[in-house]
């Protein structure tokens, strides 16, 4: 029986919104995978973006450096690949390296001279299994893996991981994935499981009682758009030609509290109780393990002047309660703006997230127009809280998703 424990996207210098906390939150969770290795004895699989980004820092280096001596104290492999947010730029070396020559982790990449591919770096030979990892390489991994089968079906046949950090087709809706799991199947006959990071849900493929393909999934949300469904570490069983793979959550993920209140016809009194109401009944009766991120979404036709909606009230009505951070989202309508006769459900921040985007497209230094214009209306609320440290945080975390420079 071969056991590993499988975890990916730790994320360590994540300061989500620019808050400290969420940089904590996300170590403390690196630091229970490794713990769930240590207490099973045996090696730890880190299917990349062990850091948010090729310069961690140094706070997010001792936080790896931490998390990693759990499994080495246990005398344990911890075995990584790079991600597309820490893998190394131009020289290729990265803080990764750093760790590898620290003995933390035994780092797996290939190399490419000349054309070929060199695989030796990325083998790593165990007393009964083996593990093969290649780190990030987005578009072209597909050419990539006709070679990798030559290469595996020329080794002695013997229980094999591998290890990728890479999306799957269907797994996130609207999302243009690099691979499909058939794309995969040439595989199955030499590789006994494909351990996968990059995308930040848990997912087990074909299914539960028979997998090929294992997710776990960030366990930290590092963003709202990841819910509030647990993150996983996978523990992962080769028994008799079979694998097995249980799901361990990690149960002390810090929650999101997304409220959506329909402005139509209330005054701005009304708005806040609004808020403390949805707030009140989200909150009572809830045990949660750590205070939650509130994000308010105003929607409808404002009953009063725009200049007279105040942002800072209605964040004081979530503040009350004992949150970790609040988040503005105005959405709303003038009461005097006209309306389009064609579409009476185009809010103001639809008309200005088309112009943003618009105005974006085709500038090199915006990657992702779309989201870089939902970027600058979320800006927009942070400045007029006076939020300037947060700001700073959205505007880098919208750089690292997207691949701005």
């Amino acid at each position: 029986m071969i056991r590993l424990i499988h975890t990916a996207d730790w994320h360590l210098g994540h300061a989500q919104y620019g808050l400290e906390q969420r940089m904590l939150d996300n170590a403390a969770a690196a630091a229970w995978a490794c713990q769930q290795a240590a207490a099973a004895g045996c090696p730890l699989l880190i299917s990349g973006d062990i850091f948010h980004g090729r310069e961690p820092g140094p706070r997010a280096f001792r936080q790896a450096v931490h998390c990693l001596s759990i499994v080495k104290r246990a005398g344990l492999p911890a075995l990584a690949i790079a991600g597309n947010h820490d893998r190394g730029w131009r020289s290729r070396t990265s803080w990764l390296h750093v760790l590898a020559d620290m003995g933390l982790i035994q780092l797996l990449d290939i190399t490419i001279a000349n054309g070929k591919v060199l695989w030796d770096g990325a083998i790593a030979e165990a007393l009964d299994f083996r593990v093969v990892g290649i780190p990030y390489l987005g578009g072209s991994l597909p050419n990539l893996l006709p070679s990798l089968r030559t290469y595996l079906l020329g080794l002695a046949p013997r229980p094999t991981i591998l290890m990728l950090h890479t999306d799957i087709a269907g797994i996130v809706p609207g999302f243009t994935a690099t691979l499909t799991a058939a794309d995969l199947e040439p595989l199955a006959s030499s590789v006994s499981y494909v351990a996968l990071g990059h995308l930040h849900v848990p997912f087990l493929l074909p299914d539960a009682d028979h997998v090929y393909l294992g997710n776990p999934g960030a366990l930290e949300a590092q963003s709202v758009a990841e819910g509030n469904d647990a993150g996983f570490v996978l523990d992962v069983i080769l028994r008799d030609g079979e694998t097995e793979v249980t799901s361990i959550p990690y149960e002390n993920r810090r929650r999101y509290m997304n409220l959506h209140i329909e402005a139509d016809g209330l005054s701005m009194g009304q708005i806040v109780l609004a808020v403390e109401h949805e707030v009140d009944r989200g909150l009572d009766g809830r045990a949660l393990a750590k205070e939650p991120i509130v994000n308010v979404y105003l929607s409808g036709r404002l009953a009063f002047d725009a200049a007279e909606l105040d942002i800072e009230a209605i964040r004081k009505a979530v503040t009350r309660r004992p949150v970790l951070h609040c988040l503005i989202k105005d959405n709303t309508t003038p009461k005097d703006a006209e309306t389009d006769a064609h579409d009476e459900s185009l809010s103001r921040q639809d008309l200005e997230h088309a112009i943003l985007s618009q105005r974006m497209a085709g500038n090199e230094r915006f990657p992702d127009p779309e989201r870089w214009a939902y970027t600058g209306l979320e800006l927009r609320a942070l400045v007029r809280s006076d939020t300037e440290e947060q700001a700073l945080g959205l505007i880098r975390e919208t750089a690292d998703e997207t691949g701005a420079a």
